[in-house]
């Protein structure tokens, strides 16, 4: 007797792709979506006036090439290191709403300082400005003048440096729309820019703030090159954490740096006051406060520790912080088990490494006194 084999993955597979043919087909079929001219129900070159980002997505996740390159333009991107195709740039006018949202959103990257990058890494040389002075400023990198003679001979000196190296590390997810989702396809379509555009701020701005550097950007928090300033109370922030802080700051940061900071540390900044218990924040109880404090802006987050934890409270000259980018983000299908229950998956992914402009802290000409332009409160 012949007993015949069966390959169940193929089966499997095979089986999943008719399903989700099924039900991308009943959802592009429906009538009322075609009538409203939200995503067309032949794909292809068809309709082509019929442009929205939903309908973008739509095309990504069956696979439709032809309306992909044809009617928005966009090839599929591949892995630079092996070839393999991995999803569908987003148009121009799709991603740059998103990162729109995402820069509003955003704490580190507005006033950060961003490298479009044409390769996945990026290695430049850049002044070491954490050299211990030895009779000369740091800010100088190695360079000192001496005084001479008249016709005496001068004495050597020499520019220090080392590397920074910025590697793009890749930032994705996905989400899954039902077949009831996409029948209100407008909503669905604002609805997906705006969450991939709060998602990237979130996740960037944590990472930028307190990434490990493994796989992911080095955070300020993390830094070696950040200052941790000792708190004058447990649990607590007072005037006096922040003027020592501020002292903490090299004089090309002060004018731009910025406090952020736990949401929980809020209430502490709208009580402060002097030794005296003369509250100083606010001037009254009738208006909006400004967030500000000694004269710079205050951002409040939970994206840091919470209050009475290191690094609750961080002044940060944004400056000093790089980020690269590589390329647009990408949105792509996935053949999911989700496709078995009526469910669309989208996927979208963006690469970006980030770490402070410098690898230390920087001494003063004392030759104790240190200053950066991160400066964090410790617990």
């Amino acid at each position: 007797m012949t007993i015949n084999t069966i390959d169940v993955d193929a089966v499997a597979s095979q089986l999943a792709g008719m399903i989700k043919s099924d039900v991308i087909s009943a959802i592009l079929n429906d009538p009322a979506l075609a009538k409203n001219g939200i995503v067309t129900p032949d794909g292809g070159t068809a309709d082509a006036g019929i442009k929205n980002f939903a309908d973008f997505c739509t095309a990504a996740t069956r696979g439709d090439s032809k309306r992909l390159t044809e009617i928005y333009g966009i090839k599929q991107t591949q892995i630079e290191t092996s070839g393999t195709t991995v999803g569908y740039a987003i148009p121009p006018e799709y991603g740059a709403m998103i990162d729109g949202i995402a820069l509003e959103e955003s704490i580190i990257r507005p006033g950060a300082f961003v490298l479009p990058l044409t390769s996945p890494e990026f290695k430049a040389p850049r002044l070491d400005q954490t050299i211990s002075p030895d009779g000369s400023s740091a800010f100088l990198a190695g360079v000192k003048l001496y005084w001479t003679a008249e016709a005496g001979n001068l004495s050597q000196t020499s520019l220090k440096f080392d590397q920074i190296d910025l590697k793009v590390n890749k930032l994705g997810g996905y989400v899954q729309a039902s077949e009831e989702a996409m029948r209100d396809a407008p909503a669905l379509s604002s609805m997906l820019i705006r969450q991939f555009g709060l998602a990237k701020a979130w996740f960037e701005d944590y990472n930028f703030l307190q990434g490990n550097g493994v796989g992911k950007p080095l955070g300020i928090l993390n830094a070696p090159a950040t200052y941790g300033q000792s708190r004058d109370t447990a649990n607590q922030f007072k005037i006096a954490d922040a003027v020592n802080m501020i002292a903490r700051l090299p004089a090309s940061s002060k004018s731009r740096a910025v406090w952020i900071m736990n949401q929980s540390v809020e209430p502490q900044v709208m009580q402060l006051a002097t030794s005296g218990n003369f509250v100083t924040f606010l001037p009254n109880l009738q208006g909006m406060p400004v967030m500000r404090l000694l004269g710079r802006e205050i951002y409040f987050t939970e994206k840091l520790p919470e209050l009475g934890t290191a690094g609750d409270v961080m002044l940060v000259d944004r400056q000093a912080y790089y980020i690269a980018d590589r390329g647009t983000m990408q949105v792509s299908s996935s053949d999911a088990p989700g496709f078995l229950t009526d469910v669309m998956t989208i996927k979208m992914t963006v690469r970006v490494d980030g770490q402070p402009a410098l690898n230390d802290k920087i001494t003063l000409a004392s030759g104790t006194y240190q200053v950066s332009p991160f400066v964090k409160l410790n617990a």
